[in-house]
């Protein structure tokens, strides 16, 4: 039976699993901004069967702006996060 405990654990253990691949995002940024190469490191670092694919696919949701680069203070961050997060990718520091 569901109950809002439940639930509260279940949004509470996504965030955090998000939380995470910012932490992994972060640690390959320079200057707050991403470009493709920094994401297949990332992307890497998750074990990505196809890390520069995975960035190509990842910078092309993500990039709103089209300026070939993820700013990690702007939605675009939290684009990436959320498309990272829908693909399955999880990281436990």
């Amino acid at each position: 039976m569901w109950s809002h405990k439940k639930g509260r654990d279940q949004t509470k253990e996504k965030r955090e699993k998000k939380e995470s691949l910012k932490k992994v995002f972060i640690s390959y940024a320079e200057r707050d901004v991403l470009n493709k190469e920094q994401l297949k490191n990332a992307f890497e670092h998750l074990e990505a069967a196809l890390p520069y694919k995975q960035a190509e696919e990842a910078l092309s949701v993500a990039d709103t702006n089209n300026d070939d680069f993820i700013s990690c203070s702007t939605l675009e961050f939290d684009k990436l996060v959320d498309y990272a997060y829908n693909k399955g990718y999880r990281y436990n520091w």
